[in-house]
């Protein structure tokens, strides 16, 4: 968080992008980097939601679908726009494939508030939302996402089992 000289308001930034006709947001403070798709492989008896994996700079790397999770047409995009924003949630990193970014923005926090509704698609993903004079955008809760594909996984692999 940062301190603006002129009011002492706190700020904080913020990477819009799209996700299909969805504006979201995302704290920079979990974003290490914006790359170009990789090839990823995929893995059985996982859940949807979890794209696969790519291979960056020797690490294994989870990629989670956002598409999916928010019941979007993958064909819905320009794949020339198509990114992977990295992210760093606790010590695991996390790749969120993303249809196009939008923007860097610093936002006023006192314009961040609960989300009234923080779900998007089906999926609860969004904890906060940034309020615009006539709409708002859903704030992702990266920790959220990733506990939830996590425990999706882990019951489809239980589901094996049986």
């Amino acid at each position: 968080m940062q301190q603006t000289n002129n009011d002492t308001l706190s700020v904080s930034t913020y990477i819009f992008f799209d996700v299909g006709k969805h504006r979201l947001g995302l704290s920079l403070q979990y974003v290490q980097e914006i790359i170009q798709p990789l090839p990823y492989f995929s893995v059985p008896d996982t859940h949807d939601y979890l794209k696969g994996f790519i291979r960056l700079r020797d690490q294994v790397i989870p990629l989670i679908d956002l598409p999916k999770l928010i019941q979007v047409e993958s064909n819905s995009h320009n794949p020339e726009d198509q990114k992977y924003i990295i992210c760093k949630i606790d010590r695991q990193t996390v790749a969120f494939d993303i249809h196009q970014i939008h923007d860097f923005v610093d936002l006023k926090l006192d314009h961040i508030q609960k989300s009234s509704s923080n779900t998007i698609g089906s999926s609860t993903i969004a904890s906060m939302e940034y309020m615009m004079d006539d709409h708002s955008i859903p704030l992702l809760n990266p920790d959220q996402i990733h506990r939830l594909v996590t425990e999706l996984n882990r019951q489809v692999r239980q589901r094996q089992i049986k």
